[in-house]
Parts: C-alpha cells; structure tokens; sequence
C-alpha cells in the first residue's frame, strides 16, 4: 500500500522533476543495509548524491543528511530501489529518528536543491533562536510533524518548501504526508512576511526529543491520540516551563497528567498548593501526584457534575 501510494505520487511528477530520497546518517544503520550510506556510494555515482552540509555539525559528510538521485525528468523509478526505501521506513516508524526522512520531487540539480535545504535549516535556525542562530533540522520527522501541527494555517508550511513540487514524509503517526509548495512564494519573503506566525510555531521546537518521549507515555495511557497530539505534548511541556518546573522529568510528569486528565493541574484549587511547592523541590512531583491521585480524579468528576 505505501509503496503504490508514493511510486504513485513519485511519477506523477515525471516529466518535470528529479526525485530523490533524503536519508539521515545520525540515525545509525548497518553495513549490510543496502541504502546504508557506504553501499551507496559505491553503487551510485558521485553526481547522483550529494551531502547537505550542516554547519552545525562543523561541515563533516559522514554525519549529515544526504540527497539520493532516485531519478532524473524523464526517467522512471527503479520499483525494487523504492521497495526498500519503504521496507527500511517500516522498520524504524516508531523511532526517534528516522534514517529515510524524505522523498523530494524537484525542478532544481541536487546541487541547487542541497544549497536550499541549507539555506531554510539556517532561516529556521535563526527565527528559532535570533541571540544564538544554529540550524534547524527541520526533515527530521518528529520535527516537521510538530512544526506542520504548530502552524496555525496550513498554507504556511507549503509555503517554506516552494523551491520543490513535493516533499513526502512518514509523519509520527505512520501515515505518507504530501507538502506541495506553494505558487509564487520567494522563501526569503515569505519568511519575512510569516515571521510570527513562525516564531510562535518554532518555539515548540526546543525539545523535541522529550516531546517524543511524552507523546509515547500518553499513548500507553489512552485508547486514541488526538491527531495533533505532539503539539498537544509539545505545548504542555512548555506550560510547565513556563509556570517554574526546570527538572525535565518534573515537565514530563506534569504535562503527562495534565494530558491524561485533560485539566491544568496548576488550576484546580486543592493542587495547586502540590504543584508551587514541587516547583520548589525539583524532582519531587512524580511521587507527590501518585499520592494526590484519587484527589484529581475526585477535583475534575466535581467539575464535570
């Protein structure tokens, strides 16, 4: 089924576009993977892959991303190279990180279309950070999922990838999501003209990791995720940042229990008390809430009656 829906959506932009597939070296895979990066370089030519270097990483090929010419205007794929792209993203959907992060119908040479990526990792980098400036790994998939829920429209995100036809991913939730670009957008003025609808979606971005993390706990606990629950996760563990919780395991548990009951622990009177004086003692709130358990759950049936 994934295979025929991306062959499907890879040749309908034959005539115009190169294809190419968007693998992550940070996500270590074995040698006797085909698609691993040292068997690629010796099946395919020197022009038919290409590293987008990070400056983050200090410019080192090995570890940063990698653009695979899958197929040039004109050509077909190869259905065997697509089967395993496909096999390999089965393997690893409900990773962290993902060693296949896309597959990218473009106009531009693999040259121009790695220059771009750089180009929007370092913008990303300096609206998520102006003081610090870094750049965003936006293709990784937890990311881009969280910045695709955090954009209140839509548009938004097409509009930060006009310089390709199609960007197709497998989001969090193991579903194939399609970006096409937007018509007649320049990068560089869009994010300036969408610069706080951005900041205010980028600010989910600090710690995606223990997002990913959270999103898993809420998993174990509910029968379905909501489909934007790593914004959901995201947002609740900015909320207890932002009301005094430095201890990252203090945030997990805080925003865990807010999303399982679906209340701000921080608003119901009789916790609230639990919750300043946890604050002051970092590291305390999980054996503090296992002991006001009954009293939550008693607070919000109360509030439901």
């Amino acid at each position: 089924m994934l295979v025929h829906q991306l062959s499907n959506a890879l040749n309908e932009d034959q005539a115009n576009c190169y294809r190419y597939l968007l693998v992550d070296p940070l996500k270590p895979v074995k040698i006797v993977e085909p698609l691993a990066l040292e068997n690629i370089k010796d099946v395919f030519s020197s022009d038919e892959f290409k590293a987008i270097l990070r400056p983050d990483l200090s410019y080192e090929p090995t570890i940063c991303p990698h653009l695979i010419l899958l197929a040039k205007p004109g050509e077909v794929l190869e259905p065997e190279l697509l089967d395993l792209t496909v096999t390999r993203i089965e393997k690893e959907r409900s990773h962290y990180k993902h060693y296949i992060c896309a597959w990218i119908s473009s106009e531009l040479d693999i040259q121009n279309l790695a220059e771009m990526m750089i180009d929007l990792g370092l913008q990303l980098g300096r609206l998520l950070s102006p003081k610090q400036p870094t750049f965003l790994p936006f293709y990784e998939h937890i990311r881009l999922q969280l910045l695709k829920e955090s954009l209140s429209v839509e548009s938004l995100l097409s509009g930060l990838f006009n310089f390709i036809h199609r960007y197709t991913y497998m989001n969090y939730y193991g579903q194939l999501i399609q970006i096409k670009a937007a018509d007649n957008l320049l990068t560089k003025d869009f994010l300036l003209s969408s610069q706080i609808f951005l900041q205010n979606a980028l600010q989910y971005q600090n710690e995606p990791k223990a997002t990913f993390g959270l999103v898993k706990m809420w998993q174990d606990n509910i029968q379905t995720l909501p489909p934007n629950a790593l914004f959901l996760s995201a947002k609740k563990l900015l909320d207890a940042k932002n009301i005094g919780f430095t201890n990252l395991e203090d945030r997990l548990v805080y925003a865990l229990y807010c999303l399982i009951y679906q209340v701000d622990l921080i608003t119901i009177e009789t916790i609230s008390p639990h919750i300043l004086a946890a604050i002051l003692a970092p590291g305390s709130l999980k054996k503090r809430l296992e002991q006001l358990e009954n009293d939550i759950k008693a607070s919000i049936n109360q509030n439901n009656n």
